[in-house]
């Protein structure tokens, strides 16, 4: 579970690079707390690109003599339409919740995702 998770984050970064894709390096520095942590360790990264090169889903490039990655097509397609789903399911949950507010609900939406934010 822990690895689908990993390679999750990793295509979800993929996915908004770049259209030359990512080295492992900035890869990793994409993905760091605000404070400045390291979520995921350099090995972690490795590991997850060999399963998903494997798999397919991503694709490496050297550009300049630096290996990058890009996401594959099938994947890119695949990371927007959940993305687009989890959009719309997130507008249904805020107009449900907020639909007898007064002013844009945009505004109820970023607040709600910001103290969900701060929950979890």
């Amino acid at each position: 579970m822990r690895e689908e998770a990993i390679d999750r984050v990793l295509e979800q970064n993929l996915a908004y690079a770049d259209r030359e894709g990512l080295d492992p390096t900035k890869l990793r520095e994409l993905i760091r707390l605000p404070g400045g942590d390291y979520i995921l360790s350099a090995a972690d990264i490795r590991a997850s690109l060999i399963r998903l090169i494997g798999r397919g889903r991503v694709e490496e490039a050297t550009q300049n003599g630096l290996k990058r990655c890009v996401l594959s097509t099938q994947a890119t397609s695949e990371v927007d339409q959940a993305y687009s789903q989890a959009q719309k399911l997130s507008d249904a949950v805020v107009m449900d919740i907020f639909a007898g507010a007064k002013g844009p609900l945009g505004q109820y939406a970023d607040g709600l995702l910001e103290f969900i934010c701060n929950v979890f």
